[in-house]
């Protein structure tokens, strides 16, 4: 029935009859960010995009998202809740075809913005990488993205053709494809703003060494498949675990202090008592992840998915819980700021 309701609101409102125009319908996915970045400008720059997709794209109300969005997480099944099938799901129930989201990286002053598009045929990103830039500058970065991504030329206005001699300018050597690809010092995670992506060493030896003495700090286990392996009381400590299966894996009493967990699996995994001070678990899936008596101290959490997880007696001062689906989340006990 609430299935029912929010497809005929959104049907309601997308109607020619209140004035609508016949531009294709987008959702506006909440943006993820990682580092240091004011609220202020994170707003602003969300503002922006929405102001540059309005050219082009009729923007579903946030209200209508979010109730497509709680919709989702209550018919898809622990297995299927990724960043991507969540997406997918929203779309299917507001019956569109396009998702926009974008993901803002800030370390010393730098800041990659980066835009992703997902419609029905492929996903496309964008990202430009800007040193030292205040807020003005990436406001015009965001504006260049839109347009690189959504590809509509400028209308042709009619002018004077104004014929100029042609000029012989030398040529600017181009740097290699790969000026621009930095590591992130958040362990792992890489800003890239070419089209290439960096290669990465295989982390079978990193895997190993885990498994066989349970101490690997500073180990990149980046796409490691650690699913129900027994770590407990590992020390992974300033670790890479970019987008590692470690499902239903034990790491009761683990030290992952300063790790990058982004976008790993981390469903139903017992994180018991676990250090995670200063973690990174950006989108990270912790559906039904038992994270009791767990130290999240200044950890940051933005768009991770805490579906039904246990987090009696956490310790969440500082944590970031920006856009951290938290819905059927045990919370008694919980130590915040």
């Amino acid at each position: 029935m609430k299935h029912l309701l929010i497809i005929l609101s959104f049907l309601l409102l997308s109607s020619p009859v209140i004035g609508q125009s016949e531009k294709p319908q987008t959702i506006i996915i909440p943006t993820g960010s990682l580092g240091e970045m004011s609220e202020a400008r994170i707003k602003i720059l969300e503002k922006t995009l929405e102001s540059k997709l309005d050219d082009y794209f009729a923007i579903v109300p946030k209200e209508l998202f979010e109730e497509a969005q709680e919709q989702a997480f209550q018919e898809m099944d622990s297995d299927e809740c990724t960043e991507d099938q969540c997406i997918l799901m929203i779309k299917e129930i507001l019956q569109i075809e396009n998702a926009f989201k974008m993901d803002l990286i800030s370390e010393d002053g730098d800041t990659q913005i980066s835009i992703t598009w997902n419609d029905q045929d492929q996903k496309r990103v964008e990202a430009e990488y800007c040193e030292g830039c205040k807020t003005k500058n990436l406001i015009n970065l965001i504006g260049g993205l839109v347009e690189k991504l959504v590809g509509v030329k400028e209308e042709v206005v009619d002018k004077p053709v104004v014929v100029e001699t042609p000029k012989v300018v030398p040529k600017a050597v181009p740097e290699p494809i790969v000026l621009k690809t930095e590591e992130d010092k958040t362990k792992g995670l890489f800003v890239s703003v070419g089209k290439k992506i960096a290669k990465r060493k295989s982390n079978i030896p990193s895997v190993k060494k885990l498994l066989d003495t349970k101490k690997c700090p500073n180990c990149d286990l980046s796409y490691a498949n650690l699913k129900g392996a027994n770590l407990r009381g590992a020390n992974l400590s300033e670790a890479n675990l970019t987008k590692a299966n470690l499902s239903g894996a034990d790491l009761y009493g683990a030290e992952l202090s300063g790790a990058n967990l982004s976008e790993a699996n981390l469903k139903e995994v017992n994180l018991k008592e676990v250090n995670l001070t200063g973690a990174n678990l950006y989108n990270a899936n912790l559906t039904g992840a038992n994270l009791s008596k767990a130290i999240l101290k200044w950890a940051n959490l933005s768009g991770a998915i805490l579906y039904n997880a246990n987090l009696k007696g956490a310790n969440l001062s500082k944590a970031i819980l920006k856009w951290a689906n938290l819905s059927g989340a045990k919370m008694e006990g919980v130590i915040e700021d």
